[in-house]
């Protein structure tokens, strides 16, 4: 089946929406994520992705948030790979155009992110004012909830 794919040169990939799968020509795929970049200001830049690792590293040994050679060592990506950019199409548009998305997964500074992403939540309490954990918290949140101020117009 992947000989075939490559054979005839298609891309196939997970819609932006619903649970399908789109198989489409390899240049057309391409040529629509071009097409997004071209239009909203998208440009090539020349970037060192061994110096940046390297200076990721750096950071992350010289962190005084850390206390332990061991933490230290756990955040710092192994074998890391620049970031990713892919596209989902998007059936339901006319033209199929493409939503982009970046992966930061095996990135050199995915584990800081995630981190100091805790790091941070915990050191300001911080609590999401417009987003649930679970369904659980959710009815716990509407439970006592009356839509009829939100639909009632000032004058009546």
């Amino acid at each position: 089946m992947q000989k075939k794919f490559k054979s005839e040169s298609l891309y196939v990939s997970k819609a932006d929406k619903g649970n399908t799968v789109v198989i489409m020509k390899r240049n057309e795929y391409d040529g629509k994520v071009l097409d997004f970049l071209n239009t909203n200001g998208g440009k090539q830049i020349q970037f060192n992705i061994t110096k940046f690792n390297k200076d990721v590293g750096k950071c992350i040994d010289m962190s005084i948030l850390l206390l332990d050679q061991r933490e230290k060592c756990f955040l710092k990506a192994m074998n890391p790979i620049p970031l990713r950019l892919y596209g989902l199409p998007k059936l339901h548009k006319q033209g199929v155009s493409i939503r982009p998305v970046v992966s930061y997964i095996s990135s050199a500074t995915y584990r800081l992110y995630k981190f100091l992403d805790n790091w941070f939540k915990k050191q300001t309490n911080f609590q999401p004012q417009f987003s649930v954990k679970n369904t659980l918290e959710l009815v716990n949140k509407i439970k006592n909830f009356d839509p009829l101020p939100l639909v009632r117009s000032p004058g009546c």
